[in-house]
């Protein structure tokens, strides 16, 4: 744990992500997944609520500038 395959397949997503042309990566994240929101904001994502779920945040990696 830490900094293994799932932070490198990450990491690979986001680039082939940015490599493409995408602008923004999200996802939903529950409150008590303490592991999985580190590794978010770890990585660079914004977390903030989710406003359809109290149990629930939102992760946001912004890859480029809207144009």
């Amino acid at each position: 744990k830490g900094k293994g395959v799932g932070w490198a397949l990450m990491e690979r997503l986001i680039e082939v992500a940015r490599q493409r042309g995408i602008a923004v990566i999200s996802g939903v994240v529950l409150r008590e997944n303490e592991t999985m929101l580190r590794f978010s904001r770890d990585l660079g994502f914004a977390i903030s609520s989710d406003p359809t779920d109290p149990r629930a945040a939102r992760v946001t990696l912004t890859l480029r500038a809207p144009s």
